[in-house]
């Protein structure tokens, strides 16, 4: 005698509808732009502290070399700066780049680079006011404008993300990584009063002694070149 073996029942698969695609790929999308934005964010943020631990650093040094010595108006350090060990080896440049810098002698040859692999120049300029002290003018070519802004926002105090800053300038870089010139004229601003040109500067705001982060992403975004901008931040020394 045969007994009905009770077979058990197909689960009924049910399709997954038009709409729930769309639902689902549209939530795999924004999941994965969502991660590249917050990648992309993270890693500008890296680069900036980085680049300004390497300018800081070198500040320092440059502070440090100059006890009892004289370094010229307009003199280029990048040479100087690397036969003394003042710069880490990520920051020296595979090849030398001709850069039109804002010395009295417009060329000049860039040794250095930043953290983004554009050309860093390193220079002395006259203080504004009193030929006995000076500028290091720190010059960050091609730079991208997200870091621009970032990296020239100042308070009075010179304090900021670049502390110490006394002065932030803004060229327009050229085309096709020419580092050269025909150049916009320079937007300068003085950080505080005291270091202040703005009588006879007429570049210079005299109501401006700080760049906030509006005014930095302004100048930034206006003193660019296909996303990218030169940045020119000046320490104050003691010669």
């Amino acid at each position: 005698m045969f007994r009905f073996v009770d077979r058990p029942r197909r689960r009924r698969l049910r399709a997954v509808t038009l709409i729930e695609a769309v639902l689902y790929i549209s939530v795999a999308l924004a999941l994965i732009v969502g991660g590249l934005v917050f990648f992309q964010q993270a890693s500008m943020a890296a680069r900036v502290q980085a680049q300004v631990r390497y300018v800081t650093a070198v500040v320092s040094e440059i502070r440090a070399i100059s006890t009892g010595s004289t370094f010229a108006p307009y003199s280029v350090l990048d040479g100087t700066l690397i036969a003394a060990g003042a710069v880490p080896s990520d920051m020296v440049a595979a090849t030398p780049t001709t850069v039109y810098s804002m010395a009295a002698s417009p060329v000049a040859t860039s040794l250095l680079k930043t953290v983004w692999d554009t050309p860093m120049l390193i220079d002395i300029a006259d203080h504004l006011a009193t030929s006995d002290r000076r500028f290091v003018r720190v010059t960050l070519y091609d730079i991208p404008v997200n870091a621009c802004a970032r990296l020239a926002v100042v308070d009075r105090g010179g304090g900021g993300i670049a502390v110490g800053t006394r002065r932030v300038s803004w060229r327009t870089p050229t085309p096709n990584n020419t580092y050269g010139p025909p150049w916009r004229p320079a937007v300068a601003v003085d950080i505080g009063a005291p270091q202040s040109d703005s009588a006879t500067n007429p570049n210079i705001d005299p109501a401006v002694f700080e760049v906030t982060p509006t005014y930095a992403g302004a100048q930034c975004r206006a003193q660019s070149l296909d996303g990218k901008s030169v940045l020119v931040l000046n320490y104050l020394i003691d010669i």
